[in-house]
């Protein structure tokens, strides 16, 4: 980890008013980030499918600043779906669910679109998800994330082939 991402990750957590870490503290919790962003490529990948993009919302996961990632995402004619894996330590999961639900609503999504939320408020995250009445696939793990973005862009694709 370089000293550079050490400082913009303490600036992250001082900026919400999170208690101040030790330098080693700080690049523990930034490179605990960093490998969920690979773990999370890695499962894709071990599913069949192939990662495009990885995002980061920091400690700001507001419904605007999840609207503008998928903005940003979908700008990519190539992006056959979008899997979004939540551990929320400093983000909270309903959070991240209302700016899903926003950004759906807000904006046309035409591929596949997984989430799988984990950490704090997880339930209400999940009951924000199950009663927007958008069709997103839920997802419990990891794995089971990965597994069902892979199949559902799969069968997009099957679907996109027979009717061309």
């Amino acid at each position: 980890m370089i000293e550079e991402d050490v400082q913009a990750f303490d600036a992250v957590m001082r900026a919400y008013g999170m208690p101040r870490l030790t330098k080693e503290e700080t690049a523990t919790r930034a490179q605990a980030i960093q490998t969920l962003a690979m773990a999370t490529m890695d499962m894709i990948k071990h599913a069949g499918g192939s990662p495009a993009y990885f995002l980061d919302f920091g400690g700001g996961a507001s419904p605007d600043r999840v609207a503008k990632a998928f903005h940003l995402v979908l700008s990519n004619p190539n992006v056959r779906a979008i899997l979004v894996n939540i551990f929320a330590g400093i983000n909270r999961c309903d959070w991240v669910a209302r700016g899903v639900v926003h950004a759906c609503g807000e904006m046309s999504i035409n591929v596949p679109f997984v989430v799988r939320l984990a950490g704090t408020n997880v339930e209400a995250g999940r009951r924000i998800i199950a009663d927007s009445g958008i069709p997103i696939i839920s997802a419990d793990t990891l794995a089971d994330a990965a597994q069902k973005a892979v199949a559902a862009c799969q069968e997009a694709n099957e679907l996109a082939a027979t009717t061309t």
